[in-house]
This record gives C-alpha cells, sequence and structure tokens, in this order.
C-alpha cells in the first residue's frame, strides 16, 4: 500500500503556487491539498485537513510565516513546516527553525 502525504502551499505568488504543486505531484508521493495565498487562509486549512507538511513563504498577506509558526505553536497544530523564501538572511533562517520550522530553503 502506498502512503500518499498531504501538502498545503502558503505562498503569494500563484504562479510559483500552481508550479511548486506540478512539481510535488509528480512522483504520486504527495498530494497537495490545498494552495493558499496567505498567511489566515493557510492556518484554516492546517486545522481542517491536518496535512503531513505545510510549505510555507515569509512574506505573505493577512498574517505572515512568522505569525503563522507563532500560531502553529500556540495551537500544538501537529504538522512539519518548510520555509520556503526568496527573503534569506541569516537572521530570518535562525527566527524561522526557532519558531519551529523544520527546514528552510
Amino acid at each position: 500500500m502506498e502512503i500518499c502525504r498531504k501538502v498545503i502551499i502558503a505562498d503569494a505568488n500563484e504562479s510559483f503556487r500552481a508550479m511548486l504543486r506540478e512539481i510535488i505531484e509528480q512522483d504520486g508521493g504527495f498530494t497537495v491539498a490545498a494552495s493558499v495565498g496567505d498567511g489566515r487562509s493557510a492556518l484554516e486549512q492546517v486545522r481542517e485537513l491536518a496535512p503531513d507538511l505545510l510549505i510555507l513563504d515569509v512574506v505573505l498577506p493577512e498574517l505572515d510565516g512568522f505569525g503563522v509558526l507563532d500560531q502553529l505553536r500556540r495551537e500544538e497544530l501537529p504538522v512539519r513546516t518548510m520555509i520556503v523564501s526568496a527573503f534569506f538572511t541569516e537572521q530570518v533562517v535562525s527566527e524561522a527553525l526557532g519558531k519551529g520550522a523544520a527546514y528552510f530553503m
């Protein structure tokens, strides 16, 4: 039996989300359960769908990636989070990992 892991993508750039969805779903081991453009929607989808992985940008409308990470921790939502962002400094990476992100890319 093949395990298919649920993924949520949260990035403000719709074309990036579409490209990422296509790449993620190519091998069949992952399915994109939701693709959203803001932090509040990302949290709602994590609560509703209980994904295995949240791919999250730092810069998002409504609630930024750090705010999402803070809320995930407060609510103790069991989702592994990968930050994928062009906004890359040592301080940003350190803050993201300190707030519970598993990876920063």
